[in-house]
C-alpha cells in the first residue's frame, strides 16, 4: 500500500498539473491583459494537431514498425526521434496555422503569443499528464484492497494483480513532483515557442518556424532518450531518483533556454506602448 506521503504527493502533483495552467492564464489576462479566447486558442490548437492529427498516425507507425516494451538500442532511438520529429514539426505548423487563420485579426504581439502558448500547453498538461495521474490516484487507493480469490481473477490477472501491489509499494513520493516540476518547465517551454512562432508574422522570416521546430525536436529527443538509455530501474521495475533528475535536467535547460529567447525577443516598454 502507499504511504500517506505519496498519496499526498500525487494530489498535490494533479492539482499543479490541472489547475496550474489555469492559473497562468488567469496571470496572463490581468498581467499582459489579453483575452481568454487566446488561451483557448491555443488549446484547440494542441488539440487538433495532437489528438486528432498525430496520434493517430504515431499508431499506425507504431504498428507498422513493431515498436513495443522490447524495442532497444538504435530501432529505440529511431523511435524516438520520430516520435520528437513528428511532435515539432505537427505542432509547430498547427501553431503557425493558429496563429494565420484562429489569431487573424490579432497583431500577435507578444502579450498574445504568451497566452496563446499557455493554452497550448495547459492542456498538453492537463490531457497528458494531469489526467493519466488522476487515475493512477484512483488505482493507488483501490487496487492494494482488492483480493485475487474473491475477484474470481485467473492465474495471470492474479499475478498482474500482485505486481501492481508491488510496483505502488515501491512508489516514492518524491515521483509524482518530479511529474509536476516537468509540466510547469513544459508550460513555460510551450508559451515561449509561440512567442517564436509569432516572429514568422511580426519579422515576416520564416526562419523562426524553424528555430522553435528545432528546440521542440532536441528536447522532445534527448529528455526521453536520457530517461531510456541511462535508466536504472531498481525493485520492481522501478525507476530510481537518478532515472528522473537526468530527464529533468534536459527539460530545464531547454525550457530556460526558450524563456531567455522568449524574453529577449519581448519588445522595451517605450516600443510596446506605440504597438
Amino acid at each position: 500500500m502507499a504511504s500517506t506521503a505519496v498519496i499526498a504527493a500525487y494530489v498535490m502533483a494533479i492539482v499543479v498539473e490541472v489547475l496550474g495552467p489555469l492559473a497562468a492564464g488567469f496571470w496572463a489576462e490581468g498581467s499582459l491583459d489579453v483575452p481568454w479566447r487566446l488561451f483557448l486558442y491555443g488549446a484547440l490548437v494542441f488539440l487538433l494537431s495532437q489528438v486528432v492529427v498525430r496520434l493517430p498516425l504515431i499508431n499506425l507507425a507504431g504498428g507498422a514498425l513493431h515498436i513495443g516494451p522490447q524495442t532497444q538500442g538504435w530501432a529505440l532511438f529511431g523511435w524516438l526521434a520520430l516520435l520528437a520529429a513528428t511532435a515539432a514539426i505537427v505542432e509547430n505548423v498547427g501553431r503557425y496555422l493558429g496563429y494565420r487563420y484562429l489569431l487573424r485579426d490579432y497583431r500577435k504581439t507578444w502579450n498574445e503569443a504568451v497566452m496563446y502558448g499557455l493554452g497550448h500547453g495547459g492542456l498538453e498538461s492537463i490531457l497528458v499528464v494531469g489526467l493519466p495521474m488522476l487515475l493512477a490516484l484512483s488505482n493507488i487507493l483501490s487496487l492494494p484492497g482488492m483480493d485475487a480469490q474473491k475477484l474470481g481473477l485467473t492465474p495471470d490477472q492474479a499475478k498482474q494483480l500482485a505486481a501492481a501491489k508491488e510496483q505502488i509499494a515501491q512508489l516514492r513520493f518524491w515521483m509524482p513532483l518530479f511529474g509536476a516540476l516537468e509540466r510547469m518547465l513544459t508550460l513555460a517551454f510551450q508559451a515561449s515557442l509561440s512567442v517564436l512562432v509569432a516572429q514568422v508574422f511580426r519579422r515576416h522570416q520564416w526562419r523562426w518556424l524553424g528555430y522553435a521546430m528545432a528546440l521542440h525536436f532536441l528536447l522532445d529527443l534527448l529528455a526521453p532518450a536520457a530517461s531510456s538509455f541511462l535508466a536504472r530501474p531498481g525493485q520492481a521495475g522501478m525507476p530510481q531518483l537518478f532515472d528522473y533528475i537526468v530527464p529533468e535536467f534536459v527539460v530545464l535547460l531547454f525550457a530556460s533556454l526558450a524563456v531567455y529567447w522568449a524574453v529577449k525577443l519581448r519588445p522595451l516598454p517605450e516600443a510596446r506602448a506605440r504597438r
